[in-house]
């Protein structure tokens, strides 16, 4: 029983210490459904999506901020070019 609760408390604390905040700005956003690409800036919190504004976002502590450059984002897509033939 021990070991079992050591595991889970070992688990929990693993997955706080892999919390990440990342906030990406100056991009043009691709929604999929807008025929325009929408310039803006989107927060990231644990792997989801939590803001994405036109407007500049404040800088949350600790995160991690990326330049896109003007580059296009496409939030969603998570893999769009695969072989699914067995080899």
């Amino acid at each position: 029983m021990t070991r079992l609760l050591v595991a889970i408390c070992v688990g929990a604390f693993s997955v706080v210490a892999n919390a990440q905040t990342i906030l990406i700005e100056n991009v043009r956003i691709f929604n999929g459904v807008d025929t325009k690409l929408t310039p803006g800036h989107i927060l990231v919190v644990d792997g989801i999506i939590e803001t994405v504004s036109s407007k500049s976002i404040d800088v949350p502590d600790g995160a991690q901020v990326i330049d896109g450059g003007d580059r296009v984002l496409s939030p969603g897509f998570i893999d769009l070019h695969t072989h699914l033939a067995g080899q």
